[in-house]
């Protein structure tokens, strides 16, 4: 019926129809007072009109409906499931029809509910739409989440982890720990690590690839790492400090440090040091104008003696000609000084001449002063200077005394050392005043023997008879040890010290301590044999112990770990080989079970006697709760509740209520404590009241976390935030779960900038904000409050949660502050006897 139809019979309807048959002229034959042929509803009375939309209701397809089936599909509006879509067409028959139906052909729709339908779910079960990656695989079902590109050269290590890109990390020829394919070595060494393996190293020892010069030749092996054409000229001295390229920067004749073919003057040090253009090997006035000679003579006028004389000084005297007192002769020799020059002087050395006049020059003058021609005994020396005038042999042997009265002619008449009147050199003993007393013809002075003839020597040892100990033996005593030679046992050593009584003197005895010697003939005496009995000089593994003597004597170290057992055969070296408690053949100390005879049977790193869940990796513990995850009910929840059968409820990730104290290891900041509650007596400035005295069950003196319980929070000094800390949870456990974290709060606190309050959870990388107090008014309580948040978005396998408050200010209002009690992090349905936040 069209919309125009229908206010048509409203109209009708309205105005009415004439009662009675006559005023019908069809009747009325359903008596409804409306006559037939306007009646909307024949057999039914058109006043009845549930919804009141003008379609009496026998007549209505959707009579409760006034809208009736606005989307046309056959379904009234009340009905409808899919409002303007048809809700007749539901191709995967899951009761939601495909317009209203965000999976319309899978009839599982989106079962792990992260928006993706499941035909087209890459990751079911896991939510399709968490990829840190962004390469379009979930991370859940993704390998490698963190790598875009994931494991680019298939060799099972995610590119973040890959050691070596594009090759196998697990092809490790050398196991040096460097993939072949990114070793540069991966058959050998490289022992100077320069990335070049030695078998093909051009400069061992140093980095082949450090070439400053770029030359080809690496730096260490380069005898000029900075030049790259080296040394070009070939003198041995690289380019970048050649002095004179392309010469032999050694030729340097003159030693100046300029080569010679560089030098302008090679052979002078000092080159051309005045100057004047001459070099100083060939300059004739050194230090001065070579090229200024006034007299012509070829000598420059500042190193010509005489520059305005072109003879100079022809006599060398230094006298220039034009001034010479005695041409010929030199000037300057003036012996006597007496102003004339020797040349030209009658007595060149006398500056008085002849000063006594007897025609000798006072240089040669015999006697000085008299006259030289008076010679009375005629033996040259003039009378008035003749000790002797009247000898002419005068004192021929020069002691001061004339022959005539000399008592030793020939001999120092005043040298008579030992004072006997005979002059040393006339006297048979010149130091013995006695000469010979014993007349052995021998003076006393060197007499060997005195009172003895020294001429009887029977041995010609040197010492006379009468004075010989071993008059016959020409040593004597060689060694003084009172025994002549020609009977003495131990030549050189004294006879008498024989310490061990072997009749073999000490010094003569191989063992001078030992009786018996070398008795194992091992060439160590007794005192310093090491193994008596067997040969000192056998020591097969060289650690000083003779093998007769060392108990491991193939082992350098023998027993180096002292258990009885030399290393060589050692099961266990560094341990005790005795010690096997498991008797499994394995000494403890190499036994990575020595409690277990059959060690670690399930290969998970824990000891069968250990092991928590037997047959199983220990180390996979999703929920972190102590318990493996194939011997837990609730492997994904470290709180868990189970049914009367012992299957899994489901759980909490995180639960505390603070009446076992510290069990679950949080960590406590500077003022927090867990522990009975108790009532404080803090400010009750700004309507804060104090701590409870009981938990948020009810029961007095029940567990509870919080600062200072029962006291004030300190008001100084200023601090950072202290946190109540949650251990760690791993968050994702149960993949794509939605999370509460909820707890009982009473907290009575100054506002900021005093003292500011935060609740916090860490997303794996930082700590995020979920609540603060921030400024004015105070944060104040007298009951027990229900905060409850959603960190479903945080949710992360190193998960924490943790509550802190600071002091920014001085001027703080004493505060009971934090009280907390029946603490979770749970799927918001599993929280025991919480509320559920809407999600």
């Amino acid at each position: 019926m069209s919309r125009f139809s229908l206010l048509f019979l409203s109209l009708l309807l309205l105005a009415g129809c004439p009662e009675g048959g006559s005023d019908c002229p069809d009747g009325d034959a359903d008596g409804d007072g409306v006559c037939d042929d306007v009646d909307a509803c024949e057999d039914e009375d058109d006043n009845n009109d549930y919804d009141g939309d003008g379609v009496p209701n026998a007549c209505d397809p959707c009579p409760a409906d006034a809208a009736d089936d606005t989307d046309g599909d056959g379904v009234c509006d009340i009905d409808d499931v899919c409002a303007d879509g048809d809700d007749t067409v539901d191709t995967d028959v899951d009761g939601i029809p495909d317009a209203c139906d965000d999976c319309p052909t899978d009839e599982e729709n989106d079962s792990d509910g992260d928006g993706v339908c499941d035909d087209a779910d890459q990751c079911n079960g896991f939510p399709d739409d968490i990829d840190a990656d962004g390469d379009g695989k979930p991370d859940f079902c993704d390998p490698c989440p963190d790598d875009a590109a994931d494991d680019t050269d298939g060799d099972g290590v995610c590119d973040s982890d890959d050691a070596c890109e594009g090759f196998d990390d697990d092809v490790d020829f050398d196991v040096d720990g460097i993939p072949d394919g990114c070793d540069d070595c991966p058959a050998g060494i490289d022992t100077d690590l320069d990335g070049v393996c030695d078998d093909v190293d051009v400069c061992d020892g140093f980095d082949d690839n450090s070439d400053i010069d770029m030359d080809g030749v690496a730096d260490g092996c380069d005898a000029c790492p900075l030049d790259d054409l080296d040394d070009s000229d070939g003198d041995g001295v690289c380019d970048s400090a050649d002095t004179c390229p392309g010469f032999d920067d050694l030729a340097d004749s003159d030693m100046d440090g300029a080569a010679n073919d560089c030098d302008v003057c090679p052979n002078d040090p000092l080159d051309d040091s005045d100057g004047d253009g001459a070099c100083d090997s060939v300059d004739l006035c050194e230090g001065f104008d070579d090229g200024t000679d006034t007299d012509g003579d070829g000598q420059p006028d500042d190193c010509d003696a005489c520059p305005a004389d072109a003879l100079d000084d022809s006599d060398g005297d230094g006298v220039c000609d034009s001034a010479d007192v005695c041409p010929g002769f030199d000037d300057t020799a003036d012996f006597d000084g007496d102003g004339a020059p020797n040349g030209c002087d009658t007595c060149p050395a006398d500056p008085l001449d002849d000063s006594d006049s007897d025609g000798s020059c006072d240089s040669v003058d015999l006697c000085p002063g008299f006259d030289d021609t008076l010679d009375g005994d005629g033996d040259g020396i003039p009378n008035d200077c003749d000790a002797c005038p009247v000898d002419a042999a005068n004192d021929s042997d020069g002691d001061g005394v004339c022959n005539s009265v000399d008592v030793c002619p020939g001999g120092d008449d005043t040298y008579d050392f030992d004072g006997d009147g005979d002059p040393d050199d006339c006297d048979l003993c010149p130091a013995d005043a006695t000469n010979d007393s014993d007349g052995d013809l021998v003076c006393d002075s060197d007499d060997v023997c005195p009172g003895g003839d020294d001429t009887v020597d029977v041995d010609g040892d040197g010492v006379p008879n009468d004075c010989d100990i071993c008059p016959t033996d020409p040593l004597g005593d060689s060694d003084g040890d009172g025994v002549c030679d020609t009977s003495d046992l131990c030549p050189g050593g004294d006879d008498g010290v024989d310490t061990d009584g072997d009749n073999t003197p000490d010094f003569c005895d191989t063992c001078p301590v030992d009786p018996l010697n070398d008795a194992d003939n091992d060439g160590a005496c007794a005192g310093d044999d090491i193994c008596p009995g067997f040969d000192d000089t056998l020591d097969g593994d060289g650690d000083g112990a003779p093998d007769g003597c060392d108990d491991c004597p193939l082992d350098t170290f023998d027993d180096s770990d002292g258990d009885g057992v030399c290393d060589s055969i050692d099961i266990c070296a560094g341990s005790n080989d005795n010690l096997d408690t498991d008797g499994d053949s394995t000494p403890d100390g190499c036994d990575t079970c020595p409690l277990d005879a059959t060690g670690d049977t399930d290969l998970d790193g824990v000891c069968d006697s250990e092991d928590v869940c037997d047959g199983f990796d220990d180390t996979l513990d999703m929920d972190l709760d102590g318990t493996p995850d194939d011997c837990d009910v609730c492997p994904q929840y470290a709180f868990e509740t189970t049914d009367l059968d012992g299957n899994c409820n489901g759980g909490c990730f995180l639960a505390d209520d603070f009446e076992s104290g510290n069990a679950i290891g949080w960590t406590l900041g500077t003022e927090w404590e867990i522990g009975p509650a108790a009532v404080s007596a803090c400010s009750t400035s700004f309507g804060m009241s104090q701590d409870p005295a009981f938990d948020a069950d009810g029961v007095t003196g029940g567990g509870v976390a919080g600062v200072d319980i029962g006291g004030c929070a300190a008001t100084s000094p200023q601090h950072p935030y202290y946190y109540l800390t949650s251990p760690v949870f791993n968050g994702t456990a149960v993949p794509g779960t939605p999370l509460s974290f909820q707890f009982e709060r009473w907290l009575n606190s100054d506002y900021t900038p005093y003292i500011n309050n935060v609740v916090e959870v860490f997303d794996g990388a930082t700590w995020v904000l979920l609540w603060q107090s921030g400024p004015s008014p105070a944060t104040t309580a007298s009951s027990w409050s229900t905060q409850i948040y959603d960190i479903s978005a945080y949710a992360n396998p190193l998960m924490q949660v943790r509550i802190g408050f600071n002091i920014a200010s001085s001027g703080v209002v004493s505060s009971s502050s934090w009280n907390v009690d029946n603490l979770y992090v749970c799927e918001p349905w599993n929280i025991p006897g919480g509320s559920v936040i809407p999600l």
